[in-house]
């Protein structure tokens, strides 16, 4: 398929990069099952779509520039529903993509740099952790949105 053609089909190139990252994400993103919690949802479905994005090559770059073309709530609606805030829910949805983006790219980066010696440590682990941190503090301001809806 020649380049031209596929824009009888998209309507430019940032659409058709939009399209991709969607359909890259959309096996892994889903709704919290009943009765699952919020941050060990939102825990599985960051490392999954981690994961889904650096098996692609230049997949963290493409992720960097497309937009969402699946429901703009998507991760906004379940941390709603758990108690934060609208604007906290999307301020925490954005935390979290923008941290994965952010992960990515450095991470394709030091894979495709062989010009350096790569750093020695356990890749999956530290991003386990960083995003156990952000967690940590969105669980934090949770509890603090949390305490002050309390009637004393």
């Amino acid at each position: 398929m020649e380049g031209p053609a596929l824009y009888r089909h998209f309507a430019s190139k940032a659409a058709l990069l939009d399209h991709m990252v969607a359909a890259l994400l959309f096996p892994v993103l889903r709704a919290p099952k009943p009765g699952e919690p919020w941050d060990e949802w939102l825990r599985t479905i960051a490392t999954d779509s981690n994961e889904a994005i650096v098996k692609v090559r230049d997949g963290a770059k493409m992720m960097a520039a497309a937009l969402p073309t699946e429901p703009l709530d998507l991760l906004s609606k379940p941390l709603r529903e758990a108690g934060f805030s609208p604007d906290d829910a999307v301020y925490a949805s954005k935390l979290v993509t923008r941290f994965m983006v952010g992960w990515q790219l450095h991470e394709d980066s030091e894979q495709h740099r062989q010009d350096r010696p790569s750093e020695s440590y356990e890749h999956a682990q530290a991003f386990k952790f960083a995003l156990d941190c952000i967690i940590n503090g969105l669980r934090f301001s949770l509890a603090k949105t949390m305490a002050g809806r309390i009637d004393l």
